[in-house]
């Protein structure tokens, strides 16, 4: 099982040799007789695992010392291995661990997710914040072979197993056709409520769950019923398992909107391909036929219109009363001849073509019955009317109306062709996934088994193009010279600035003389080819210049902002220098400006000065409010004993002397604030001395009043004063009258 096994020769025995395990004890070990062609010779032992991680780094592309170097550190549990910039991953068929996650959505998806698809891409989107909003997956070549027959102990659809072990009665999983040798288990049993969880958080009603669930169910019972060719044609066989993927599309459907429901407008995504390798089988039909196209795409036979495979394959699915027959006779005449990589098989159905990776041989006989994507018309109108609304809405409302949506492969064709074009627009990344043994045995490293898939997956070549000199990395002569000058010393050839005109070609040359090894280069008529070395190196260098660059124009940068910032502040402060000087409105509007500018530039020297100048300026303006303020407040009609003085200090009705107190705080304001000259304080402080005058007066009537003996005359004449206002007059006549005097009486309102 080692494929290859590391000896040292110990003798020459022409046409032989004589060999012995290199690394097995001389006493225990025996030496060996060989034919010499079938020993590869080593120019000097492979490194250790632990010093290699990338198999370019070998001293040879030989097979045998890349299968060693794989061997070692597999046993060691480093899986992952490069073959230049391509990664490749030895699968460990170990348990993965079983890490909780916080409830989300994508966690109850991934388990609801069956291991189906043999090629899906996996978009995940991302909002403005880097975070991933969105998911979506697209599905690629079903198998519908996989359904209808299972191979030895493999296992077919996971919901089968999940149901047979949740049937009210007890089912054995021997009685379904479909279900292959393997028994369901109690991680079947269990798993299926994890299903109908899934179901449940991913929006499905329970009508629809049910409708899920009854379709599986009948797929069960239906693959126990046997079709006999002289009765019903064998396309019929085929319409049976068209539903069951109807329901995957649907619920696939169902689920991208779900996942895709809250996504915002997307920013970036990463796409995740998961695509099928290589396949070479005893007995290979239509699903190895479209893998293996998708693998290697040769256009020119597989799909070169007007006579490639497929569309010879899609041509006589339309044509009445077609066969296998006439098809491989069609594929024979077409290709037979002319094509090198085309050969007609020895037996009547078949043929061969020349993979990049091996030659493989197809069977015709179920090409034309799997690459049908129709169903019959009987099983559709009974689905539309007689059974659940489910099926309903998951059949075709009518037949195809395009020839590209009528059979499989032209769909296969389609959607690889869509997801090669996203591909472009994207940076691509590969790896490799390599099973070690065919058993999925932990730990067991079969030689052969691998050494066919490094084949297969085109891995031993590109390992020897790398030691041939190859230069993957292609660029037009254009963009390699502008992209990668600023790595050389300035001269004429690398500046441009030289008078006479030098072919692109020829400027490449020489600006790769100044990289460390020119022969990882090679200059092409139209482009320039670079080894993965050199490719990484002048990566590598652009990254360091550009990042030097990047540092000097932030300086620079950074420079000019400051200028601005401090020019800026600068005229702001020179336009608050001098407040008094300015009306309120434009103070205002000066001073929105100047914070503005402290919070744009926090850290200018200037700008604490200017938010100092702010604070004035707001100081101003409220002492500019409260002068308003006082100004509308003395320009009220004027007061006498009778009506109080407008005090909002007062808690109480006002007295005299209260109002005379009010007005005379007020005029000290004016006289703090230098508006004596003011007209309006000119005529306050006029009413402020009548209202002084006519308190005096009231006071001397009051005194007369109290006095023992009153002069009625007296009185009456001091009423009669024109310091003495009518109402207060009225009031102490009143008084007189009744013989009741209060000082209090004339003083209150």
């Amino acid at each position: 099982m080692d494929g290859y096994t590391l000896v040292r020769i110990v003798e020459t025995q022409p046409p032989n040799l004589v060999v012995r395990p290199l690394y097995e004890p001389a006493a225990t070990s025996s030496c060996v007789v060989v034919a010499a062609a079938a020993v590869v010779q080593l120019a000097s032992l492979p490194p250790s695992s632990s010093s290699v991680d990338n198999l370019v780094h070998l001293g040879s592309s030989e097979e045998a010392g890349a299968l060693h170097c794989l061997k070692r550190r597999f046993l060691r549990h480093h899986i992952y291995t490069n073959v230049g910039k391509l990664l490749t991953l030895l699968q460990q068929y170990t348990q993965p661990t079983h890490v909780e996650m916080p409830p989300h959505v994508y966690q109850v998806a991934a388990a609801a997710f069956e291991a189906a698809l043999r090629c899906k891409l996996v978009k995940l989107q991302l909002n403005a914040s880097g975070k991933i909003d969105g998911c979506a997956v697209t599905s690629y070549l079903l198998e519908k072979s996989r359904l209808t027959r299972v191979e030895g102990r493999e296992r077919n659809y996971h919901i089968f197993y999940q149901l047979c072990a949740n049937m009210e009665h007890s089912t054995a999983t021997g009685e379904f056709a479909f279900l292959g040798q393997v028994g369901a288990t109690q991680e079947d049993k269990a798993a299926f409520g994890v299903t109908m969880a899934a179901l449940d958080a991913l929006g499905f009603t329970p009508a629809e769950k049910e409708g899920v669930v009854a379709i599986c169910k009948g797929i069960l019972y239906l693959g126990n019923v046997h079709f006999h060719t002289n009765e019903l044609l064998p396309q019929k066989a085929y319409d049976q398992v068209t539903f069951p993927f109807r329901l995957f599309h649907w619920l696939l459907q169902r689920i991208n909107a779900t996942m895709m429901k809250h996504a915002t407008s997307p920013r970036s995504h990463i796409l995740l391909v998961d695509i099928f390798g290589f396949e070479s089988f005893d007995r290979n039909g239509f699903e190895q036929l479209c893998i293996n196209f998708a693998n290697e795409k040769l256009q020119q036979v597989l799909d070169s219109k007007p006579k490639g495979i497929f569309t010879l394959l899609d041509d006589e699915v339309s044509i009445p009363k077609s066969s296998e027959y006439s098809l491989h006779s069609k594929l024979v005449t077409a290709h037979g001849k002319a094509s090198t990589v085309f050969k007609a098989g020895k037996s009547t159905l078949t043929f061969t073509l020349v993979h990049y990776a091996q030659p493989v041989t197809y069977d015709c006989a179920d090409l034309l019955a799997k690459n049908k994507d129709h169903v019959a018309d009987d099983i559709l109108e009974f689905c539309q009317q007689e059974c659940m609304s489910l099926l309903g809405e998951m059949a075709p409302p009518s037949p195809p109306t395009t020839r590209g949506d009528a059979t499989i492969s032209a769909t296969f064709r389609r959607q690889l062709k869509e997801l090669l074009a996203r591909l472009k627009d994207t940076s691509t990344h590969f790896i490799r996934c390599i099973k070690p043994n065919h058993d999925q045995v932990r730990d067991v490293f079969d030689g052969p088994y691998v050494l066919d898939q490094l084949r297969q997956m085109g891995i031993l070549q590109a390992l020897a193009l790398h030691h041939d000199g190859l230069h993957p990395f292609q660029e037009s002569h254009e963009l390699f010279y502008h992209s990668y000058r600023v790595i050389a010393p300035p001269t004429e050839s690398t500046t441009g600035d030289t008078p006479q005109v030098i072919p692109m070609a020829e400027r490449c040359r020489d600006l790769i003389q100044h990289f460390p090894h020119p022969g990882g280069f090679a200059v092409g008529i139209t482009s320039v080819f670079s080894s993965l070395e050199m490719h990484q190196w002048l990566r590598r260098q652009r990254i360091a210049v550009e990042g030097a660059a990047v540092t000097i124009l932030q300086g620079v940068w950074r420079r000019a902002v400051w200028r601005l910032a401090c020019r800026h502040v600068g005229q702001s402060m020179a336009l608050l220098h001098d407040v008094a000087s300015l009306d309120d409105a434009t103070l205002s509007q000066h001073m929105q400006h100047a914070t503005d500018l402290v919070k744009r530039f926090p850290t200018c020297y200037l700008s604490r000065r200017l938010l100092l100048q702010c604070h004035e300026g707001q100081m101003h303006l409220e002492r500019h409010r409260r002068q308003h303020d006082l100004l509308l407040r003395i320009q009220q009609p004027r007061h006498d004993l009778g009506t109080p003085y407008p005090n909002k200090h007062a808690r109480q009705a006002p007295i005299v002397g209260c109002c005379v107190e009010a007005m005379e705080a007020d005029l000290a304001l004016c006289a703090k604030w230098r508006l004596e000259a003011d007209p309006h304080v000119i005529a306050f402080t006029a009413a402020y001395h009548r209202l002084q005058t006519e308190r005096q007066a009231v006071v001397q009537v009051t005194l007369m009043l109290r006095s023992k003996v009153i002069h009625v005359a007296t009185v009456e004449k001091a009423l009669r004063s024109p310091m003495i206002s009518a109402q207060v007059a009225e009031r102490a006549r009143a008084a007189l009258q009744v013989g009741q005097f209060n000082l209090d009486f004339f003083f209150f309102v």
